[in-house]
């Protein structure tokens, strides 16, 4: 059966029709970093407009069926699809996951792009340039082995 997300269109999220499967439409701050650096900031009397904040990179995309008994099958009797999508701060290491619906076909198709398996790593060309702009991010990434 066929998922009854079909032709959904998140508005939140796009589909990327490569192996990462999908990305958010806009950028994703941490949270963490957000307030503490807010908070530093106004208490230094610093315009927020002068503070960069660190962005959450996809670190890692999952797809999966839904096992949850309560949202497994849709009304129409299909079975529900997901990626959980990995997000990462590379200042606090802070991470969430983000469980995003998707139809069958489209997760059939990601995961043909994947050699046919459903968890994807996240090579760093997709995201070094997002999180190389700090210098001590870099420093981090650099004792860590990444660059």
């Amino acid at each position: 059966m066929e998922s009854s997300h079909e032709g959904y269109e998140n508005p939140a999220w796009q589909k990327t029709h490569d192996a990462l499967g999908i990305k958010p439409k806009h950028d994703l701050y941490c949270p963490i970093c957000l307030a503490s650096k807010t908070v530093a900031a106004l208490e230094k009397g610093q315009d927020l407009k002068d503070v960069t904040f660190p962005r959450l990179f996809i670190r890692r995309s999952r797809i999966h069926q839904v096992v949850d008994a309560r949202i497994a099958v849709g009304t129409d009797g299909h079975k529900q699809y997901a990626f959980d999508t990995i997000c990462k701060c590379a200042q606090c290491d802070y991470y969430c996951v983000f469980g995003v619906p998707t139809d069958l076909n489209y997760a059939l198709k990601i995961m043909e792009l994947r050699d046919n398996s459903n968890d994807f790593l996240v090579p760093i060309e997709y995201w070094k340039d997002e999180v190389l702009v700090d210098d001590d991010v870099r420093e981090k990434l650099a004792a860590l082995g990444y660059v």
